[in-house]
């Protein structure tokens, strides 16, 4: 099983990191406009895949999973997200044609990204295999957008829209051969409904999607370019680091319905949310070095913001997940939906009292704040949450380690990542007992 979980940790992890690299390459050659327009784009994009899978995604996995004749459960659910499609690119189209903004491309490929049913292989057990081709994807158009901002493509835009969609089609491709099953599937007027029996978690889907990577979408309308641009690199790190947290979700979910295995994984994701906070808080600037390649206070700021963002998504690992398996699907859903407006609104509203750099990340905090406030109370209040309070508080005395490496090799990333590491390990030492003994 461990051997299983690090294959995937490392093709996951090398995607991230050469989609990160990539981006701070860009920071470094391109105009903050540019990056904006890619950060939007991307957004977009997560947003049309969040629209299409609408809760679909995950009751056919789970069928997948439980049945040997699948085929059909797969066809019905590719058709259905091929129908969705089909409106998205009438949608986009439209919007193209009066706004002329090339964001709302995404919206008209869309077909192509419905078309991709990479997650059928997690239902198969084909982790690894799925990994895998999900890092091919994320390459083709890193690769691209590194290449062309180097050597300042004036048509970069362009073709980092094209090379990630070849990335999505080669994915979808990839799959279907794996799975021998066609590529292609037809429109159905009856897909609808398989989208209605999934309303509830449908929703969710989406709303998480527009609190957290798809909320620069929104903020495109009330932000200009050149502000998301600035964001776009620290806004992919705390991206990554919800990715982190769903690998520790995928790898033990089924152990989530034990209250005492769900505690031990939200005390690993403390452990992990700490460290990351702590060393991104005493080293902000290896980190804006890194992806800027300079340091300003307002990066440092947004550093902060959004690492104290996943701590307490990290603190709360196991939270979602619960009420997923106690079937309480319509908790699950206004616990997401009421986040995400909160989130769009304030990032509205910030948008006209807060300095711009700040606006976004403090709507994300937000939104992370009413999902943690909200989870506690659902799931039984202080009672519930004490436990890892206590947990949380008993890291505090190790915050004294995350100086050491400083004073070794000085203040850069390879200080930051030594500091995160000793934390981590120290804290997984101290609390061995109440981690694998309660």
């Amino acid at each position: 099983m461990l051997k299983k979980l690090y294959k995937i940790a490392a093709f996951t992890g090398v995607a991230h990191i050469s989609a990160l690299f990539s981006i701070s390459v860009a920071a470094r050659y391109v105009d903050s406009a540019t990056l904006g327009t890619i950060g939007v784009i991307d957004s977009a994009l997560l947003l049309a895949t969040a629209i299409i899978s609408f809760g679909l995604q995950v009751s056919t996995t789970r069928n997948i999973a439980i049945h040997k004749e699948w085929e059909d459960f797969y066809s019905k659910a590719q058709s259905a997200r091929f129908t969705l499609s089909i409106l998205l690119f009438l949608i986009g189209l439209i919007m193209y044609f009066f706004t002329k903004a090339q964001l709302y491309w995404v919206f008209v490929f869309s077909p192509i990204v419905a078309l991709n049913g990479d997650y059928a292989l997690y239902g198969h057990g084909l982790a690894i295999k799925a990994s895998s081709i999900s890092l091919v994807r994320v390459v083709i158009p890193s690769i691209t957008l590194m290449l062309l901002s180097v050597y300042h493509s004036s048509n970069l835009i362009l073709y980092y829209f094209l090379a990630l969609f070849i990335g999505i089609a080669y994915a979808g491709i990839s799959c279907a051969k794996t799975l021998n099953v066609k590529y292609v599937y037809s429109f159905n007027k009856g897909a609808f409904k398989l989208y209605l029996n999934n309303l509830k978690i449908g929703v969710a889907t989406v709303s998480l999607t527009m609190m957290t990577s798809g909320l620069l979408y929104i903020a495109n309308s009330f932000y200009s370019l050149s502000t998301i641009g600035h964001l776009y690199p620290t806004f992919r790190v705390y991206l990554i680091l919800k990715g982190i947290r769903r690998i520790f979700i995928q790898a033990f979910f089924k152990d989530i319905a034990n209250a005492d295995l769900a505690l031990r994984l939200d005390k690993l994701g403390i452990i992990c949310g700490f460290s990351l906070l702590t060393s991104v808080s005493i080293y902000p600037g290896a980190v804006s070095n890194v992806l800027y390649g300079s340091f300003t206070r307002e990066t440092g700021t947004i550093l902060i913001i959004l690492s104290a963002s996943s701590f307490l998504s990290f603190s709360m690992t196991s939270a979602e997940n619960q009420l997923l398996l106690k079937n309480k699907d319509s908790i699950y859903m206004k616990l997401f939906l009421y986040s995400a407006l909160i989130s769009i609104l304030t990032c509205i509203v910030f948008s006209k009292t807060l300095p711009e750099e700040i606006g976004i990340p403090v709507s994300i905090l937000i939104g992370e704040i009413c999902f943690f406030l909200f989870s506690v109370k659902t799931l039984g209040g202080l009672s519930y949450y004490k436990d890892r309070l206590l947990f949380s508080l008993s890291l505090i005395w190790t915050l004294p380690l995350a100086y050491i490496p400083s004073l070794i090799i000085g203040d850069n990333i390879q200080a930051l990542c030594m500091a995160t590491i000793l934390l981590g390990i120290a804290n997984l030492l101290y609390n061995k007992k109440m981690l694998y003994e309660n």
